[in-house]
């Protein structure tokens, strides 16, 4: 396939690009006002770089050229982080990326929510959280992933694009101290990017994490629908 990959050098995106390109022709999308000069590390010659403002409708429609599916990581994330500076990349841009792929033909997209969107149940909420557990964002970047979950709900069941949202958990090669914290191990968020590519889902929304000791977050409709069977720690 021809996979758009969006906020291709933040932390994931950098992590992804190299399991990526031996699987799929990429298109990387990034977005930084003042560009060093040259390839920027994460890519290499000759790949398909883009330089694109997601808020920018244009530029988001020029991205969906000729691609079958858009892993769509770009976004401002972070606890403290306030609404003006949300509006642009994770408001508008996901409006737009959505609408755009609807519109280009795209067959899938898979759009990076985190399990923030349910870390206003923690410390004392239910032990065990799933997809079924109503949301309760414990921050203004984690309401604007509610919101991103459900333009890609609306845009699914208005236009027929396969939708899959991940409620990703923090990509580390340990899962730390807090058991509550959401985590996923790197060779955990390879595997379950390739199943969303190919999984037969129409529409879904799926926690994306690894499996550690007092951990509340459940995968089960993940490894049902996804195929996904985290391992964890890679020793």
């Amino acid at each position: 396939m021809k996979v758009l990959l969006t906020g291709a050098d933040g932390p994931i995106g950098t992590q992804l690009v190299p399991h990526l390109r031996e699987r799929h022709q990429l298109r990387l999308s990034w977005w930084d006002p003042a560009p060093p000069p040259g390839v920027p590390g994460w890519a290499r010659p000759g790949d398909d770089v883009r330089l694109a403002d997601l808020a920018d409708r244009d530029a988001v429609r020029s991205l969906m050229d000729g691609v079958d599916a858009v892993v769509h990581l770009a976004g401002l994330r972070g606890a403290d982080a306030g609404w003006a500076e949300l509006l642009g990349p994770n408001i508008d841009g996901v409006h737009n990326i959505f609408e755009e792929a609807a519109a280009s033909g795209v067959r899938r997209v898979v759009f990076a929510s985190s399990a923030h969107v349910a870390g206003g149940w923690l410390p004392n909420g239910p032990t065990i959280i799933d997809h079924h557990v109503p949301v309760r964002p414990d921050s203004l970047s984690a309401v604007t992933e509610v919101f991103g979950e459900a333009v890609g709900r609306l845009v699914s069941d208005r236009w027929g694009l396969p939708v899959i949202c991940l409620r990703m958990g923090d990509v580390a090669e340990q899962p730390g101290d807090d058991p509550l914290r959401a985590w996923l191990s790197p060779a955990d968020l390879r595997q379950l990017i390739d199943r969303t590519l190919t999984a037969p889902v129409r529409f879904g929304v799926y926690y994306g994490v690894s499996p550690h000791a007092g951990s509340p977050w459940d995968v089960t409709n993940a490894e049902h629908d996804l195929g996904y069977h985290p391992v964890g720690a890679v020793r």
